[in-house]
């Protein structure tokens, strides 16, 4: 700690932070320049600590902008993002040099796993927040990667979260969707979202790959790369995951073995491993964008 010689400092006000070890350090006797070193040490701090401040909301933004002016002289200054500690992997993904992340869900069941997650990993640099991704409350560029993973196909409005998305990520940020895609066929996407809604009612529509690039374009992005891989799933585990009726499920089977005998295509690409244990195959496409111009 630095502090001036000012007779307002009794010796007992060093001994608190030294029961911290923290030894207090002295400015020079009746030296002048020392208050303009002093100054504008205390304002970089200033600045730095304000500059990564992230901004919740509109009253923070307001309390945080006011300080930042007074700080600073600077009538347009505003801070920008957070830095918490950095943590270890969980569950196997790195957040690579992220200094924090938020993940936003609609229901509470998926925080309250996530948070299992990062606290028994000790993930200290994520947050968990609920609400709704077509109506982030969070102002306009704040954020250097802005991420959506297997959602799409669930909500309402695709349009309105990707749009969302690019809204609050920074010039230089970058937006990535994973989703599992449909066939580029009408009546095969079509098939594969009937048989996704029965087995899961809140399963909304799965996008092609052309649409869900479509849609970042529409929103100010410009694609950077595409890809895909294949997923199998067991069919069983599946349902099983969404309390598929039984009924409902016996309808799935019929259909996926009624495709295996050549039928009609379902979009979903089932087939029997060794025989025996009925798959499908979800095809999950990852597509990066960053804002146009």
């Amino acid at each position: 700690m630095i502090r001036d010689r000012d007779g307002k400092f009794p010796e007992v006000y060093d001994g608190i932070p030294a029961d911290a070890d923290i030894d207090a350090v002295l400015s020079g006797i009746r030296m002048a320049r020392m208050n303009s070193i002093i100054e504008r040490w205390v304002q970089t701090c200033g600045r730095e600590l304000l500059d990564r401040t992230l901004i919740w909301n509109r009253r923070q933004y307001v309390s945080i902008g006011i300080l930042a002016r007074k700080e600073t002289g600077d009538p347009q200054r505003r801070g920008t993002r957070a830095v918490p500690p950095t943590g270890p992997d969980i569950h196997r993904h790195r957040i690579r040099g992220a200094r924090t992340r938020l993940d936003r869900h609609l229901t509470p069941e998926m925080l309250q796993q996530g948070q299992r997650l990062a606290s028994s990993t000790g993930l200290r640099n994520i947050a968990f927040v609920l609400g709704d991704a077509a109506s982030l409350p969070w102002l306009d560029a704040q954020f250097d990667l802005t991420a959506c993973r297997l959602t799409l196909h669930q909500v309402a409005d695709p349009r309105a979260v990707v749009r969302e998305m690019v809204r609050v990520t920074r010039p230089t940020g970058r937006i990535a969707i994973i989703d599992i895609t449909a066939d580029d066929d009408p009546a095969v996407a079509a098939e594969a979202n009937r048989l996704e809604q029965l087995r899961d009612p809140s399963h909304g529509r799965t996008l092609t790959t052309d649409e869900v690039r479509q849609l970042l374009a529409e929103a100010g992005a410009k694609v950077t790369a595409t890809s895909h891989h294949d997923q199998a799933l067991d069919v069983e585990d599946w349902m099983e995951r969404t309390a598929t009726p039984a009924h409902v499920r016996a309808d799935i089977r019929a259909r996926f073995d009624d495709e295996l005998g050549g039928g009609r295509p379902t979009g979903l690409r089932p087939h029997r491993h060794d025989d025996r244990t009925l798959l499908l195959t979800h095809t999950w496409t990852m597509v990066t964008a960053r804002l146009v111009g």
